[in-house]
């Protein structure tokens, strides 16, 4: 794997000799915020020959906003 960035998204190239070796990095991945590019063909994930290869792009955190949630207190 190896890490990319633009203007927007930050870019992670994963490869995967087997499909297990590729879904293992892909879910770690996930669960780093990072999420699937099927918006572009060079990185919707594909095999090619014997390698399993996808991008998977992460949000810069300025472009994330948090909403915080709303709290009851105990007097409602």
């Amino acid at each position: 794997m190896y890490t990319l960035e633009n203007d927007t998204h930050q870019i992670a190239v994963i490869e995967g000799n087997s499909l297990y070796d590729f879904l293992k990095e892909a879910q770690t991945l996930i669960q780093e915020g990072y999420e699937f590019d099927f918006e572009t063909n060079e990185g919707f994930p594909q095999r090619i020959g014997l390698i399993y290869v996808s991008r998977m792009l992460k949000p810069k955190a300025a472009d994330t906003a948090v909403v915080p949630k709303k709290t009851r207190s105990k007097t409602e």
